[in-house]
């Protein structure tokens, strides 16, 4: 089976074929950007881009609180105490045992970053 963007399309509702085409247009741009323009801050800019383009059109068009609502965004995180946090609460086995995870994902982005 070939990979599309009709198929992959498919069978979704129409109101929510719009975000999902800017979602993987989003994507395309994060991934490609940095390919082709060969600068360190591409990616930070298309990132902060997006994140002031979703909320200029969201206060032209709706509210943050009306967008929450409809679970676009989380809910505020609530203060974290960092005063709270030691590494005595850090139990080295359950990161040791995820090490493999941990190996691979450093591996792909060292090879994503050259």
């Amino acid at each position: 089976q070939r990979w599309s963007v009709k198929r992959l399309l498919d069978g979704l509702p129409e109101e929510d074929a719009g975000p999902m085409a800017l979602t993987l247009l989003s994507g395309l741009v994060n991934r490609l950007a940095p390919k082709i323009l060969r600068h360190y801050l591409v990616l930070p800019a298309s990132l902060l881009i997006q994140i002031l383009g979703f909320y200029l059109v969201v206060s032209c068009f709706t509210s943050v609180a009306a967008v929450r609502t409809a679970g676009w965004l989380w809910d505020p995180f609530p203060a974290l105490d960092l005063r709270s946090l030691s590494l005595g609460n850090v139990r080295l086995s359950v990161v040791l045992g995820q090490w493999d995870a941990i190996s691979s994902l450093l591996s792909v982005l060292v090879f994503d970053v050259l």
